[in-house]
């Protein structure tokens, strides 16, 4: 294994850091109304109601500058959470896009695994994921991921790997 050049450690900090903030202060119990989430939005795409074959969750979208909730539909798994991100880094629909909705999260990025335990979602992807963009930009791709994984029972923050 080769060690990390200094702006990859760099962009891994930056990662680990925003995630932590966000995790902590956006993450809270079901008693603290300041950290709810918004609620999900449908946008219509010209799809039939969920049937018993199918899953709904909300995929953590942007809309203008702010994390916006779009549902999403598909066939029924036990793997839910591993369904909604692969689903957020799919990125925006046709009708998302053209609703407004958009991502922060660089094309290419890959989810490499998932795992939940007490509470903390690890979730690993591609080194992607840290690629381009500014602060502001590394916020919000952030804040997606961290929404998308807290909307499931027993997920309260969520850990950050690149590439394991």
């Amino acid at each position: 294994m080769q060690p990390m050049s200094a702006p990859r450690r760099g962009a891994v900090a930056a990662v680990v850091v925003v995630a932590l903030c966000l995790a902590g202060a956006g993450c809270g119990g079901e008693d603290d109304e300041t950290t709810s989430q918004p609620t999900p939005t449908q946008v219509t795409t010209g799809e039939t109601q969920p049937t018993p074959e199918t899953t709904t969750f909300a995929v953590y979208l942007l809309q203008g500058e702010k994390v916006a909730p779009v549902r999403r539909r598909v066939e029924a798994t036990t793997g839910v959470a591993r369904a909604a991100l692969t689903a957020l880094l799919a990125g925006a629909t046709d009708a998302e896009t053209a609703a407004g909705y958009g991502s922060t999260i660089p094309s290419g990025t890959e989810l490499r695994g998932v795992s939940i335990a007490d509470g903390t979602a690890t979730v690993d992807l591609s080194d992607r994921f840290a690629s381009g963009g500014g602060s502001l930009s590394m916020l919000t791709r952030v804040a997606q991921v961290v929404y998308t994984a807290t909307q499931f029972p027993g997920v309260e923050r969520v850990a950050f790997r690149l590439d394991g």
